[in-house]
């Protein structure tokens, strides 16, 4: 992490983040980071992260796009699990067919990446 990022942090800086999710700093563990501070944490039984980032290392729009990328990545879980539950597997159309043999193998083999093709 850049030293002057670390310099500039402290603790009153985890403190106002946690107390805008209702959680208090002796919740909270620090795991480890690249350029953002990394924090665990349980609130009412649920575990969560929290990810602090300097904005001279990512700008809102940058930081939107990565949260753009994990709902993008929850529907296609969203959209495999409803094919899953509510169609025959056996008799799928052909682009639902393509779609759940392609989840399949990136659930199988850990494939980070979310792409889906329309027609």
């Amino acid at each position: 992490m850049d030293k002057r990022i670390r310099e500039v942090y402290s603790d009153a800086v985890l403190t106002e983040a946690l107390a805008r999710y209702g959680v208090t700093t002796d919740s909270a563990h620090l795991l480890d980071g690249f350029e953002s501070f990394i924090y665990e944490y349980e609130k009412d039984g649920q575990g969560y992260v929290l990810r602090i980032t300097h904005s001279s290392r990512r700008t809102a729009d940058l930081i939107g796009g990565e949260v753009d990328w994990i709902n993008m990545k929850l529907r296609e879980i969203d959209l495999y699990i409803a094919i899953h539950r509510s169609f025959d597997l056996d008799d799928l159309d052909p682009w639902c067919a393509s779609f759940m043999r392609d989840r399949k193998y990136k659930i199988e083999h850990d494939v980070p990446y979310v792409d889906m093709s329309f027609g």
